[in-house]
This record gives structure tokens, sequence and C-alpha cells, in this order.
């Protein structure tokens, strides 16, 4: 896997708090540019392995793209990991959440090509990083405040 984009945030909220909201992929929308829709295709909680959800986003010079994410991993309070099929890069957005204090965490969002095709990655990859990174800085502003609201 190829890193995209990460960031590491601190914020006034318990890890349960977070999780919830984090897990929650139909409110990603809330805190991370870009996202236009996002909604539940299936039945599953929010969080359980396998849960899957149609994302609606904005990629510059291409429009409104759907991806279908699905859940890929989670542990309550801790952990949250979806994979996407956008082809050609394939993401899967990682998500830490660590207890610093009894009202503060610490959030790491990370994000990850898992395309094997070199020229994507030699080609794509670099522009598709930059844009992520400024997405992950936003998005990490703004989780931030909507946590600590």
């Amino acid at each position: 896997m190829i890193l995209l984009a990460k960031t590491e945030t601190k914020i006034q909220s318990s890890a349960q708090e977070a999780y919830q909201l984090l897990v929650n992929m139909e409110r990603f929308g809330e805190w991370f540019p870009d996202v236009i829709t996002i909604k539940s295709v299936n039945e599953l909680a929010h969080g359980e392995v396998g849960k899957t959800y149609l994302e609606t986003v904005s990629i510059p010079l291409i429009g409104n793209r759907k991806i279908k994410l699905r859940v890929a991993e989670a542990i309550r309070n801790q952990r949250i990991v979806t994979e996407g099929n956008l082809i050609p890069i394939l993401p899967r957005m990682d998500i830490f959440i660590a207890e610093l204090n009894e009202h503060e965490i610490l959030v790491k969002w990370s994000m990850f090509s898992r395309s094997p095709n070199k020229l994507v990655q030699l080609l794509l990859l670099p522009s598709v990083k930059r844009l992520m990174q400024q997405r992950a800085d936003i998005a990490s502003v703004r989780l931030k405040q909507l946590l600590e609201q």
C-alpha cells in the first residue's frame, strides 16, 4: 500500500463519542471535504465488518463519482478501516483513536492506495497525494470542531 495522506489531531472528546461519529460513514461528509453524499447500501450496523456505503465525491477534472465503500476492520472505540472501489486508486482509509487522558484523544487518520499498478503509482498518485493531504488537513480541523462543540 502507498500512503497518500495522513493527519494527527488532539481532540477534547471521549474515544466512545469520536468512534460513534467516525464509524457512521453517513456523517463522513460533515467533516471531510468534497463528499457530496454517502448512504448505507446494506442493513448491517455502522462499524460492522461488511457494512457498505455508496459515496458520491467530487474529483477535480472528472466531476462527481460514485464509490462503493466497505468496512474492512473495526475495533470499538479504537479503529475503523474502510476500502473503496475507486479504480485505479483503490483507496483504503484507516482511522485510529487513542485515549490520551479522560477528556482528550488523538485521532490518526490515513489514506492509502491499494493499487499495484506501477504506472498509476508513478503518474497519478503524486497528484492524488497533494489533493488528499489538502483535504485531510481541512478534515482534521472540521472533525475537531465537530467533536468539541
